[in-house]
């Protein structure tokens, strides 16, 4: 079989694009297998660029404490429903950061083993999540999600303080 100029270079074409596609699958793939380290060790999750100006801080729709947060939902879970896309500045203990690299989460201690609120944390709050300790007051500004099981969840969470 004869091929023309033609259909040889569109053949050429097809498998370079083949090639780079497959490179590029293969670069996805090792950069999804690096972002499943563990939130626990938020200083190597950290967005290497931190030489931005940090933003100004949000203005809270609503400040609470995750003691009261906790108390709502304990007696309804419901009530969290009143925080739904709302900026909620919470203050609390802090207890641990959960999570996973691509979305860490600061816990608030409650008390209870079994229900917490949590703070999911936007980029920006990675580093100074990483400094806090054990039983450390903090305070948190972030947006109310309330569709979790265990407990008051906030997104797109930064530190207030």
């Amino acid at each position: 079989m004869k091929l023309s100029l033609t259909s040889a270079a569109c053949i050429a074409f097809v498998l370079a694009i083949t090639a780079a596609c497959g490179s590029t699958s293969s670069n996805e793939t090792s950069r999804s297998g690096a972002a499943n380290n563990s939130a626990g060790d938020l200083k190597t999750s950290a967005p290497a660029n931190t030489s931005a100006a940090p933003a100004p801080p949000r203005k809270a729709d609503i400040t609470t404490t995750a003691e009261t947060l906790y108390k709502e939902y304990k007696s309804d879970p419901k009530t969290m429903e009143k925080y739904k896309g709302k900026i909620v500045e919470i203050s609390g203990k802090f207890s641990r950061t959960s999570g996973s690299a691509n979305s860490p989460e600061v816990v608030f201690d409650t008390g209870d083993p079994g229900l917490w609120v949590t703070c999911r944390l936007n980029a920006s709050a990675f580093q100074a999540a990483a400094k806090l300790e054990k039983g450390q007051a903090i305070k948190m500004t972030g947006i109310g999600d309330p569709a979790s099981i265990i407990g008051p969840l906030f997104k797109d969470c930064e530190m207030s303080q």
